[in-house]
């Protein structure tokens, strides 16, 4: 089985509104002990208007969280109530492949 990540919910909204910490938790799943997978990971997040992206960088087998700062976009702000449409993608550097990352809205929580 390979690598599977969703984002935490709720992710966490700065004190000024402008940026999001998007997180998750890796799932390694079952690697043979001479299998290793490498990893990066990048996310969009959306809010109405309001939309944002960042790489959150590059991850490896054993490797338990993954997280990055995410601002919006224009020096637009973020809103808790509304829920964040997030979409994460993974890119191997090492195989064998990821499970597919399904899209998924999550609520905002403050600082």
């Amino acid at each position: 089985m390979s690598m599977k990540t969703q984002f935490d919910n709720p992710l966490v909204l700065s004190e000024d509104g402008h940026t999001i910490r998007a997180t998750g938790k890796f799932d390694w799943g079952t690697i043979s002990a001479g299998d290793k997978q490498e990893c990066n990971i990048s996310v969009v997040l959306m809010q109405g208007s309001v939309s944002g992206s960042a790489n959150a960088g590059d991850y490896k087998t054993g490797d338990h969280d993954w997280d990055c700062e995410v601002p919006a976009a224009n020096g637009a702000q973020w809103h808790t109530g509304p829920l964040v449409g997030c979409i994460g993608t993974v890119t191997v550097t090492k195989p064998p492949e990821p499970a597919p990352w399904p899209p998924q809205a999550v609520s905002l929580q403050s600082k």
